[in-house]
Formats: C-alpha cells, sequence, structure tokens
C-alpha cells in the first residue's frame, strides 16, 4: 500500500495576524470549513457577456448605437455611441422629453399637439410658433410615424394639425415639388387623403401649398393641402433632452 495515497488531501489558507497587520501561508486539510476569497478575470471589452449585456453576471442590458456590438463590461459604454433616448459615458442615463411633449417611435424627438382654438395660426405663422419652442412642425417619413400620429391626436375628430411639408411650386425633374422643412428633402413617404394633394391653380393666385393632417376618425389620419395662410391647429416636433 502506498502511504502517500491514504493520506488526507491538504490545501492552503491564509492567516491574517491582526497584531502586526500581516498574513502567511498555512496548510490544513482540505475537509475543514474556513472562510474564502474569490477570483475573476478583470473586466475589459472582451466580456464572457453575450452581445447586449454587460454587468457582473451579465445582468444590465447594453444601449449601444449598433445592437451586434459588445458593449465595456464594465461600464456599458459602447464604442458605436448611445442608442436612441440613452446618453452618458454608460450610455445608461435615459433621455425623456419635458412636460407635456411625448416621446416619438425614433426615441429622438418629442411632439406636442397645440390643440386650443385661440392657437390657430397659419403655416409659417406656426412655424415660427415651434421654433420659439426650440423646435419645428413635425415630419413624418414613414407609417410608424403615421400611426403614432393618429394615436396622438386621440379624440380630436375632425381636427385639422399643420405638418412640416410645403410645396413651393417649383417644378423638379420628377415632378415633386413637395419638401420637408429644410426644402431640400422630398417627401418620398406620403400619406394623402383621396383626391390631394390639389393643384396649384386650385388655390388662385397663391403659389404655395401647405400639408396638414385631418384627423377624421380615431382609426387613420390623412393629410391634406392647402392655402398655406388659412390658419389650423399645428403640431411641434423638437429634439429629446437630457433631464
Amino acid at each position: 500500500m502506498n502511504i502517500l495515497q491514504s493520506l488526507p488531501e491538504e490545501c492552503a489558507f491564509v492567516r491574517h495576524n491582526w497584531r502586526i497587520n500581516d498574513a502567511d501561508w498555512r496548510n490544513y486539510f482540505c475537509s475543514y470549513h474556513l472562510m474564502y476569497i474569490c477570483a475573476r478575470p478583470k473586466f475589459s471589452s472582451d466580456s464572457a457577456c453575450p452581445v447586449g449585456k454587460f454587468g457582473r453576471e451579465c445582468e444590465n442590458d447594453c444601449n449601444c448605437a449598433n445592437r451586434q456590438e459588445p458593449c465595456f463590461a464594465s461600464t456599458g459604454g459602447c464604442v458605436s455611441g448611445c442608442a436612441p433616448g440613452y446618453t452618458g459615458g454608460d450610455c445608461w442615463t435615459r433621455l425623456t422629453c419635458e412636460e407635456g411633449w411625448i416621446q416619438t417611435p425614433s426615441m429622438e424627438t418629442c411632439v406636442r399637439a397645440f390643440s386650443e382654438m385661440r392657437l390657430t395660426k397659419s403655416w409659417h405663422k406656426a412655424r415660427d410658433y415651434c421654433q420659439r419652442k426650440k423646435g419645428d412642425l413635425v415630419v413624418i417619413r414613414d407609417s410608424n410615424m403615421t400611426n403614432f400620429t393618429t394615436r396622438l391626436l386621440g379624440n380630436l375628430f375632425n381636427s385639422s394639425f399643420w405638418i412640416g411639408l410645403h410645396n413651393t411650386g417649383i417644378l423638379t425633374e420628377d415632378d415633386n415639388r413637395w419638401r420637408w422643412l429644410d426644402e431640400n428633402e422630398k417627401a418620398l413617404y406620403t400619406h394623402w387623403a383621396e383626391g390631394y394633394p390639389k393643384n396649384v391653380t386650385d388655390y388662385g393666385s397663391e403659389p404655395e401649398q401647405c400639408a396638414w393632417i385631418w384627423n377624421e376618425n380615431v382609426s387613420d389620419a390623412y393629410w391634406l393641402s392647402s392655402d398655406c395662410n388659412v390658419k389650423l391647429m399645428y403640431i411641434c416636433e423638437k429634439s429629446i433632452c437630457k433631464h
């Protein structure tokens, strides 16, 4: 019989001497119950967490602009920057809208419908008002924003709201005269009501037309066009802010 095989396994432990503030190593049977010290690899961007997660137990969600990018394991920060709606070095700070404004599906802007009859304005006056609020008239680039706007207007049936679309009457090669606010962005997505937009000649000598939403019912809100000097309600949009 090999005597070494019959000896109990021994393990090392640290014994702290508080009198001299020092510690030495000792050995004893491994079956003895003692306290213990754990170690793990230092945090790095090469975390063992799956993409989209970080933290000691991978319990936190990364908020990176590139959802396929691993975030830094220790902070959650992102090389690609923060996803829409988040800010800060760790992309943890949630951007929110100020009181009275509602966050849009893009998570990057807030909108507010000014529905008081006493505040009705022409298209240009409405735009000036939105700009004083540090925004502009709302831009609707896709069906998600259309659906959101319909819900935003809620029970304001048969109401009309200016949006940031207008037609200066300047003919382009593709006959698309409609532009969003900055004059350079064509309206590639539209949601016109049947029979719209009207021809410029339908409004007499006034060449410019502007678009507005007619909230006919709760299920949809179509676009119509008219003389820009008509006084209507309006929807403003501005960048989301940090609070």
